[in-house]
């Protein structure tokens, strides 16, 4: 019997893992160790994975933030609108995560 090893890179966001040699599920007999990942995000790192589309999609949501920072800074609306925090929220974390994996992928490529 031959092993063999694969490595795989992850970035994960807000992640929980299980793991597990018995299963989740009781009706299942399961016969070795199993992992069980739940994120919010998850973006596989790979050899062939673009810098460039990346950096793209990180540069779209931060302008997109910076956008609606500025908004909520020079609009009459109201400072307190849920939606808005909400929205800069969210959108904050997705600019956060994708720095994170182009950061990530400039260390693996170099």
């Amino acid at each position: 019997m031959k092993i063999v090893l694969k490595k795989i890179l992850f970035v994960l966001q807000d992640a929980v893992f299980i793991v597990s040699n018995k299963g989740l599920d009781a009706n299942v007999e399961n016969k070795g160790t199993g992992v069980y990942v739940y994120a919010k995000r998850v973006k596989e790192i790979t050899p062939n994975i673009s810098l460039e589309e990346i950096s793209k999609q990180y540069e779209q949501k931060k302008a997109t933030y910076d956008t609606e920072t500025l908004k909520l800074g020079t609009d009459s609306s109201d400072p307190s609108d849920k939606v808005l925090n909400s929205k800069l929220f969210v959108l904050k974390e997705e600019v956060e995560f994708l720095k994170k994996v182009v950061t990530i992928v400039k260390e693996m490529k170099s």
